[in-house]
């Protein structure tokens, strides 16, 4: 991994359980602007601990002996990527609420139309569409984000590997993901979260998992 990391650089894949909606947008938003911010950063081992802005290398602070044992004298770049999918139980039960409430007030409105027909011999008009209560911004946001991770390890493992298997499951299920926002349905696609964790290991990069608070989805 070592000398592939010297030549290529370190991949970095953060996994993103926050919502893509709602308040917890702003922190998806946060997140996706610092980690490209960190694409081109240096990783260097043997420098003071911190963060050198003039030389964007991030300094470990690593013992001299640890260092030589590594192989990892010079900065290592980092080729970071961020994977969404949110996992808000309530955000999915309010979806869940919202199309019953919408189906059953189309029927309502359907059987009050008819039976105001029948009574006055007037024909029943169509019923008015539920009102929209659409996160399909927040939607096409998340699925832009992995589409983007696609693209960056996809990329990696081709060069890295001459063969970009190891991101091929993580684009198939990103793919699934991008029919269902084009469809304008609401489904989770917690495969992603999985296919692009294997993929890190896969491709022998570091993984980062995070949600809101860290006390329940992580």
């Amino acid at each position: 991994d070592v000398a592939r990391w010297r030549t290529h650089g370190t991949p970095c894949v953060f996994l993103a359980l926050v919502s893509a909606a709602g308040k917890e947008l702003c922190m998806l938003e946060d997140a996706a602007g610092a980690v490209a911010a960190l694409q081109g950063v240096g990783c260097d081992a043997a420098a003071p601990h911190g963060y050198d802005a003039a030389r964007r290398v991030v300094g470990l602070g690593l013992p001299e002996a640890d260092v030589r044992a590594l192989g990892v004298t010079k900065p290592l770049g980092v080729v970071a990527a961020l994977v969404a999918q949110g996992l808000d139980a309530r955000q999915s039960l309010a979806h869940g609420k919202a199309a019953v409430r919408d189906a059953v007030s189309d029927s309502a409105r359907t059987v009050q139309n008819a039976m105001s027909g029948l009574f006055s011999g007037t024909s029943a008009p169509a019923p008015a569409p539920a009102p929209a209560d659409d996160d399909d911004d927040a939607k096409r946001l998340q699925n832009a984000l992995n589409q983007r991770a696609v693209t960056t390890l996809g990329a990696y493992a081709a060069a890295a590997f001459e063969d970009d298997a190891h991101a091929r499951h993580l684009a198939r299920a990103v793919d699934k993901e991008t029919a269902t926002v084009a469809a304008g349905t609401h489904e989770k696609h917690w495969v992603v979260l999985v296919e692009a964790e294997r993929c890190a290991r896969k491709l022998g990069g570091a993984l980062c998992v995070f949600c809101k608070s860290g006390k329940d989805r992580t």
